[in-house]
């Protein structure tokens, strides 16, 4: 059994399994210039309002050019819009986030504490449900007390992030999804990958979330709190396609290809333990045996994820729409692992 054999094996049993460990997945595995091995299945949309199965007339199902919600993986995109002001000079990694943002509560707060989540600060508010305006929303971030002291523990947190997306905009003056576009997506060629997608009716329905008010969500970021933001956030937020996002790993993989220099790849991709700058190292409960070769990526909470492995060259990504109809379903990680193991166990 070839490598897509095998990988198609793992993920077609986590879609027939009861419950199913998500309804569609899409598995794009590349390695530099050689032809990547593709692989799409289930339905994009499944489920209606309340989690009720759809008649099969009106199920949408998932292709190779499917867009998903990449949720966290949005994170990584943030990292290398940060690097890429530093590059410029215009963002000190050392300096306080207060030099920015002089209404930020913690002056001890570094900008590497929000990219290595060691600011302390707890991991997420309910800013949609406890605050009604866009800008009090992210008052309540800016000025939150943190809960560990600065610098001592790693604490994984949407308000780094979403702080650090103030702070890019602030410096360069331009919304986060411009920056983004302008810096990353365009010069990549990107087509399919942006905040707030136009194209609704190619992307993976995600999660009912009718407790919010919103029903069916499809279109729209599943995040609350991105939500309540205005899908705009340094967090989560971003869509794209299994392609699009193979391609950002390329460029990673390539020492930065046109959107970054070496050294910054470099300092995104490596740290203490498991933390690198934004990205994850060697997380061996998504990546399986890549983590064993110094890889790094990331995943979103959607189900969607990106390993990027130096030693094999290859980059593999995972989109799902586990969370739909809900997110009490299986984790995804054993499958991602699993085909870490495929992917490491063929090339290696």
């Amino acid at each position: 059994m070839d490598l897509l054999d095998a990988a198609v094996a793992v993920i077609n049993a986590a879609v027939a399994s009861s419950p199913a460990v998500f309804p569609s997945a899409v598995l794009v595995v590349r390695r530099d210039d050689e032809q990547p091995l593709r692989y799409a299945t289930g339905d994009a949309v499944r489920f209606g309002v309340g989690g009720k199965l759809l008649p099969a007339d009106e199920r949408v199902a998932a292709t190779a050019d499917t867009i998903y919600d990449l949720a966290s993986v949005t994170k990584l995109f943030t990292a290398v819009i940060a690097m890429q002001q530093v590059e410029m000079g215009w963002l000190d990694l050392a300096a306080p986030v207060v030099h920015y943002l002089p209404a930020f509560a913690t002056p001890e707060i570094t900008l590497q504490m929000l990219l290595n989540h060691t600011s302390g600060l707890e991991p997420e508010l309910p800013l949609w449900r406890d605050w009604g305006s866009v800008d009090e929303r992210l008052r309540a971030v800016l000025t939150r007390a943190p809960v560990n002291p600065p610098g001592s523990t790693h604490t994984y947190s949407d308000l780094n992030m979403i702080t650090l997306g103030v702070v890019l905009e602030t410096v360069a003056g331009h919304p986060l999804d411009e920056l983004v576009r302008a810096g990353i997506t365009e010069p990549l060629g990107l087509t399919s990958t942006g905040f707030r997608p136009a194209a609704v009716d190619r992307v993976a329905a995600t999660e009912d979330e009718s407790y919010a008010g919103r029903g069916m969500v499809r279109g729209e970021v599943h995040d609350e709190s991105s939500w309540s933001l205005g899908g705009v956030a340094g967090h989560a937020g971003l869509f794209g396609t299994a392609d699009d996002l193979a391609t950002f790993g390329q460029a990673m993989l390539a020492g930065g290809g046109s959107i970054l220099s070496e050294s910054s790849v470099h300092l995104l991709t490596s740290g203490t333990g498991a933390h690198g700058l934004g990205f994850e190292l060697a997380a061996r409960r998504y990546m399986g045996a890549l983590a064993d070769g110094g890889a790094y990526g990331h995943t979103g909470f959607t189900g969607t994820s990106l390993v990027v492995d130096p030693t094999t060259r290859a980059v593999v990504v995972l989109l799902t729409n586990r969370v739909h109809p809900d997110r009490h379903g299986p984790s995804v990680n054993p499958v991602r692992a699993a085909i870490g193991d495929i992917v490491a166990g063929a090339l290696r």
